[in-house]
């Protein structure tokens, strides 16, 4: 019993830690510094916590995004979508590139998501965990939450 009850004292110890620290990784030197992106970067297809409108792997790929209105700035929609998000802070909002973080609720873990408009009007994405090998799917969740609401604000627009 008494080893049972160390047990659960440092497991709350840890996540108190985690939860009061945060693991939030370092920021990707390829992410969000680029001063005229013509490209985003690659997923680390060794881990499971990416999506990217530009990877080739099944379980890393999405297929990117048209405006269906071009009478205004698409990263501008999605940025206020991203802005509604009490879990995101846009870093970097540019005409054609767009960069956030999310913070997970309770660890702080931070994701990198970036958009990217193409002359013909087609949006680029990446989503990705900055730590760990797996995401449990929520990079691919979050990019068809926002998918979803971008393309509702179209047909409203």
């Amino acid at each position: 019993m008494k080893y049972l009850i160390a047990i659960l004292i440092t497991a709350i110890t840890i996540l108190a830690y985690f939860s009061a620290t945060g693991i939030q990784g370092v920021q990707p030197e390829e992410v969000g510094f680029l001063e005229t992106p013509q490209e985003l970067a690659d997923c680390n297809t060794d881990k499971d916590n990416c999506i990217s409108s530009n990877a080739i792997t099944e379980y890393h790929s999405m297929r990117p995004w048209k405006s269906s209105n071009s009478s205004s700035n698409p990263l501008e929609q999605i940025a206020r979508i991203i802005a509604k998000d009490s879990q995101a802070k846009i870093i970097i909002q540019k005409e054609n590139y767009l960069y956030a973080q999310y913070t997970s609720k309770f660890f702080q873990f931070i994701d990198d998501v970036e958009f990217l408009l193409t002359k013909n009007e087609i949006i680029h994405f990446r989503s990705a965990s900055r730590i760990g090998k797996k995401d449990l799917g929520i990079n691919r969740q979050r990019l068809e939450k926002i998918r979803s609401s971008f393309l509702s604000d179209q047909k409203i627009q």
